[in-house]
């Protein structure tokens, strides 16, 4: 079998053009829209341009969701015949219409992370932000040199600076000062892994998805 492609020919690999269609592997679809829920059901009002239909969800899967709700909500269902899909509520996002249910809308939307799992804030909140002495001691201490960082006054934190310093032969010292994440950070514990999967920190209008709690 040939198939002609702007003048040129491109060979179909032997049986493609008559191999049965099937689903190899299902993706976990979910959508984020506005919950309506009436006497005996519920349904999420989405404006995907994936899905041109509502979601079904069951009264017993709302999770807490309410009427006008942002919520996300995952396909578990389309039977067949059926013109619309059956979800659950997997969370809910707020009242739809208040900024931080949208900015989270949109998060989820992309599928980007707008709150850390409970196990890695567990961790994160016993980790001893302090210096020990014996710390110290392994480290060149720049303490006593004039630093400043360049981030502004309302950073939430501060991992990067500048130090200048008077050489005794008159020439002038820049340091350039980061912050050392892996004294907090250890591989493979649960903090690495979920800044692992997450990559980057995320940066929106009025806020920051941090890649780390």
């Amino acid at each position: 079998m040939r198939v002609g492609i702007s003048g040129d020919t491109c060979v179909v690999p032997p049986r493609w053009d008559h191999m049965p269609g099937k689903i190899v592997e299902r993706k976990d679809q979910v959508f984020i829209g506005i919950l309506n829920i009436k006497k005996y059901f519920a349904h999420l009002a989405t404006n995907s341009k994936f899905l041109a239909t509502d979601i079904f969800i069951p009264l017993d899967k709302l999770a807490g969701g309410k009427t006008g709700d942002k919520a996300v909500v995952r396909i578990i269902e389309w039977p067949d015949g059926s013109n619309s899909p059956i979800g659950e509520v997997v969370d809910v996002l707020g009242k739809a219409g208040e900024n931080n249910a949208e900015i989270h809308a949109i998060l989820a939307e992309f599928g980007l992370p707008y709150h850390y799992p409970e196990n890695v804030e567990r961790v994160a909140n016993k980790l001893e932000p302090g210096i020990t002495d014996e710390e110290v001691a392994r480290r060149r201490d720049m303490r006593g040199v004039t630093t400043f960082t360049i981030d502004p006054a309302d950073a939430k934190d501060y991992d990067d600076a500048l130090s200048i310093e008077k050489l005794p032969n008159g020439r002038w010292q820049i340091g350039v000062h980061i912050a050392d994440v892996t004294h907090y950070v250890k591989p493979d514990t649960v903090i690495d892994k979920e800044a692992y999967s997450r990559a980057t920190s995320v940066y929106l209008v009025d806020r920051t998805v941090p890649m780390l709690p």
